[in-house]
């Protein structure tokens, strides 16, 4: 699709899941970002970030998984999107870690790695990047001078950064200004009928520290997005409740019981899907919502969309039938409904 604008550029870490179970996610994102004249720089070479197991294996292992793609970004020297929320956590997790107990500087430091206010503008003792010791954290560079510790004695100079690598959010990406009068100018429909609930989840809201601006007890920038795709928003009072994906495997029956929690309060909200921007959140609430409405008279299962895929299909780009081909709750059945699917399409 030809676009009327000039290109912005920002690095992607796509992360494991959007190559695999959330291929969708990746395949309308890229969709949407191609529409809007946008061109992700892909990292070359990423690793998993190791928000599926390593940091609770091993932190100094996690850490050091996050930190080599944190190096990647700053070699191509652009904003970051990373659209995965858990890959997202443990990226922003790992910078703010990193630096502030470099710096020791609590509060103000982090406040000055999450871009509130600017780094000291000194790059003096930075070492050459790609360099990671034993416990895969930066190797040091050793200066002469004067240092606490008296006169002469060599002191630890850590890798910092003027401007530190920003890590944008799918939904913070899209709800950045110039991005957004982008998706206004390419709206070739309204998702007219469309009454979803915007369903967060807990990995981009919590801790507070990780959170830049907002009101993380009440997030609102997917909820303008899908306002301006013509969707009905229903309010509810459980964005960012916790679906219980982590439990999945080990405690089964307390993840239906959450889901079920969930998808409850989104039909009470008169809700006739779910929109979520996280994989873990997106499959759990699938696969889980077979088992909690089984048997159940009062539950009926909701499709859940990526906020991704409803752009893609506002905007008119991408191949929308192969993506809901492949989700587990079939949303085609509501979206022939409302005219916004070919009849022909699907099962």
């Amino acid at each position: 699709m030809l676009h009327k604008f000039w290109t912005l550029e920002f690095a992607y870490y796509p992360g494991c899941s959007l190559e695999g179970m959330a291929r969708e996610y990746d395949e309308s994102l890229r969709a949407v970002c191609a529409a809007l004249g946008i061109h992700l720089v892909e990292l070359a070479d990423w690793n998993c970030c190791g928000g599926s197991s390593a940091h609770f294996l091993n932190r100094k292992f996690s850490e050091q998984l996050a930190w080599r793609n944190l190096q990647l970004a700053e070699e191509v020297g652009r904003d970051l999107l990373v659209p995965c929320a858990a890959c997202f956590h443990r990226l922003r997790a790992t910078q703010a870690s990193e630096q502030a107990t470099v710096k020791g500087r609590g509060e103000e430091r982090l406040r000055e790695l999450l871009g509130l206010v600017p780094l000291p503008s000194s790059d003096a003792g930075v070492p050459s990047r790609g360099v990671l010791n034993q416990d895969g954290r930066p190797e040091a560079q050793l200066s002469k001078g004067r240092s606490k510790g008296g006169e002469g004695r060599a002191t630890e100079q850590y890798p910092t950064r003027r401007w530190p690598v920003r890590i944008l959010h799918v939904n913070d990406f899209f709800t950045q200004p110039e991005v957004f009068k982008r998706i206004r100018g390419a709206l070739g429909r309204p998702l007219a009928g469309l009454q979803p609930v915007a369903y967060y989840g807990c990995l981009t809201q919590r801790p507070l520290y990780l959170v830049e601006g907002g009101n993380p007890e009440n997030p609102t920038t997917m909820d303008r997005i899908l306002e301006i795709l013509g969707t009905s928003v229903r309010p509810w009072a459980y964005k960012t409740e916790c679906c219980g994906g982590s439990l999945g495997i080990t405690q089964p029956e307390v993840t239906v019981r959450l889901v079920a929690t969930l998808v409850k309060a989104a039909i009470e909200a008169e809700a006739n899907c779910i929109v979520t921007d996280c994989p873990m959140c997106q499959a759990n609430l699938e696969l889980r919502q077979v088992e909690a409405v089984s048997g159940s008279g009062e539950l009926t299962p909701l499709p859940v969309f990526y906020i991704t895929e409803l752009l893609a299909l506002a905007i008119g780009v991408g191949r929308s039938e192969d993506w809901w081909a492949r989700h587990l709750v079939d949303p085609r059945p509501l979206l022939r409904s409302l005219g916004l699917c070919s009849a022909k399409s699907g099962p």
